[in-house]
């Protein structure tokens, strides 16, 4: 379903794994709530991925973005 992309901009030499619940959880619930299906429903599965792992090519629709690495992918599913 489509939804808003948010960002986070982590400090030098941190990681995804650094990334604190919370926070996860607040942009999640900036994700849900910018989507039209995903305010809607009650169970969101959200996935994030480092910057360098978005994959853009011509024949995707605006907004749309695809992985070069599924390893990278990492999903969490939020109420």
């Amino acid at each position: 379903m489509s939804s808003a992309h948010v960002y986070v901009r982590l400090n030098k030499g941190q990681t995804m794994d650094d990334i604190s619940e919370g926070l996860l959880e607040d942009c999640a619930q900036l994700v849900k709530a910018n989507s039209i299906q995903g305010n809607k429903v009650n169970n969101v599965d959200v996935v994030y991925t480092p910057w360098y792992n978005l994959k853009k090519t011509p024949s995707m629709d605006v907004g749309q973005v695809g992985f070069h690495n599924s390893k990278l992918v990492r999903s969490h599913n939020f109420p």
